[in-house]
């Protein structure tokens, strides 16, 4: 009666069954892990064709890119060089006329000033200076803001100047005291601008030497 009991339906012992029910587990299990492996892989190898053909398109996609940035980038640079080749042959050799019409002019002063030295005032040399000058202040806003000022302070000078030896016109004894009493400041006004103008005609490598 006991040994009727611990039989199964299938005539198996109760410990024989859970035996068979976990080998079956156990099989289900590794055939469960064995699919999710196969499927995994095969997403991975999917995953990885994907991940290839991005990457493939996003790199024929920035190559193509870069290059036509670059022949663009090239094309402007060619194009501002040109210009700016063009501008340097048009503004350079205007730059250079125009310092010469400021030393023109600054020269006609001092050596109409330089009369005083021997007792004369020479008017006419005055208004002959006058003209360079009128032609020098017309082309100096291509001249360095720098040039230009001491340009001023020179013309200044050389009024002041005038001005007095114009009182004293016909007493040449007068003429050569002022001349003697002021040559010093206004002939290092002029040597001074006879150097930088010089330079700036030269050259940055000329005016070095």
């Amino acid at each position: 009666m006991d040994r009727l009991q611990n039989k199964t339906n299938t005539g198996l012992d109760a410990k024989d069954y859970l035996y068979l029910v976990q080998i079956t587990l156990t099989f289900l299990a590794t055939v469960g892990v064995g699919i999710l492996s196969v499927a995994n892989a095969r997403s991975t190898i999917v995953l990885q064709g994907q991940l290839n053909t991005a990457t493939e398109t996003l790199k024929a996609d920035l190559l193509t890119h870069v290059n036509t940035a670059t022949e663009n980038l090239r094309a402007r640079l060619t194009r501002e060089t040109d210009d700016l080749k063009t501008r340097l042959g048009e503004i350079i050799p205007k730059e250079h006329e125009a310092y010469h019409a400021m030393w023109k002019a600054i020269d006609a002063y001092f050596r109409a000033l330089q009369n005083l030295e021997v007792g004369e005032f020479s008017d006419e040399k005055l208004k002959k200076a006058d003209e360079y000058s009128d032609d020098a202040l017309g082309k100096s806003l291509l001249t360095e803001e720098e040039d230009c000022n001491e340009y001023y302070n020179f013309l200044g000078e050389v009024e002041r100047l005038r001005e007095l030896a114009s009182k004293r016109r016909g007493d040449a004894e007068e003429l050569e005291k002022l001349w003697k009493d002021n040559y010093r400041e206004i002939g290092a006004s002029y040597e001074e601008l006879r150097k930088k103008l010089g330079a700036r005609l030269r050259g940055p490598e000329k005016s070095t030497r």
